[in-house]
């Protein structure tokens, strides 16, 4: 005789001595023996009741069915499970255990929005807090103007509407002797209607604590009234140039101020 049967709900071949069905876990129903022959055993008392063992069997799967075979859907993938389950065997969530989901997800949120803080603070010591670096270890701050210049409406005036400095920064050059070289670069913009033959620009220098520890004069555009620079109305002119004596504890921070310009 086989020890198989089909189950009731999912109509698979399940051993019929397990109380649950292999594929599905339906409770399958129970052949209660009628006689103590087929058991091979006597009818033996069961405390006061003084129960057979057929009855006893016949309550304790009566019981089981009551109880265990309420079915459930689980809140994650909506398959019907068990309502004792802790665990759905369709998507692999446990169930019946917020606090222990709520703490995951606080753990996942937590070390994502760590990661993204980690991020951002690593994007910023890379790029400075105040621009973009140019090359290597350069940063750029925000253009001004000296005293000298406020001085001169007319040249103060042009500068604040017309000239524009960008991408102002410093990088490093190594030659085939392996010496290495500093420039300050950046681009100037004239959108103004005169030709600028001159700008001047004073460079304010930083060590890693922020304190200035120097200053030096550069020209990015030079000319004479007689020969005139091209850095013409509507037009733009990048430069590169060599940053000569340099004070060892300069970190590669910059600051730099329009001091002169000259209009043709």
């Amino acid at each position: 005789m086989s020890d198989l049967i089909n189950c009731p709900k999912c109509s698979k071949e399940t051993n019929k001595f397990f109380p649950y069905c292999e594929h599905c876990s339906t409770l399958l129903p129970r052949e209660i023996p009628k006689s103590t022959e087929v058991l091979g055993v006597k009818e033996e008392p069961a405390g006061d009741a003084g129960k057979t063992i057929e009855e006893r069997g016949a309550a304790f799967f009566a019981e089981l069915e009551k109880n265990s075979n309420r079915t459930i859907k689980c809140p994650f993938c909506a398959e019907d499970i068990l309502a004792e389950a802790i665990k759905c065997r369709f998507c692999g969530e446990f169930i019946g255990k917020p606090a222990a989901n709520e703490k995951r997800y606080k753990i996942l949120l937590v070390s994502f929005l760590c990661g993204v803080g980690l991020l951002l603070v690593l994007t910023l010591a890379y790029f400075g807090l105040s621009g973009l670096p140019k090359g290597s270890g350069g940063i750029r701050y925000n253009s001004g103007l000296s005293a000298e210049l406020k001085s001169d409406p007319i040249k103060a005036n042009y500068v604040k509407k017309y000239i524009t400095l960008s991408d102002i920064g410093t990088l490093e050059e190594t030659d085939l002797r392996g010496e290495v070289t500093k420039y300050l670069s950046g681009t100037i913009k004239n959108t103004g209607d005169k030709t600028v033959i001159k700008l001047t620009l004073t460079v304010y220098y930083f060590n890693k604590n922020g304190g200035c520890i120097g200053e030096g004069t550069i020209s990015p555009i030079l000319g004479t009234k007689a020969k005139p620079a091209s850095l013409k109305p509507s037009s733009s002119n990048e430069f590169k140039l060599p940053i000569l004596n340099v004070n060892p504890d300069w970190s590669g921070k910059i600051k730099e101020k329009i001091a002169d310009i000259e209009l043709l």
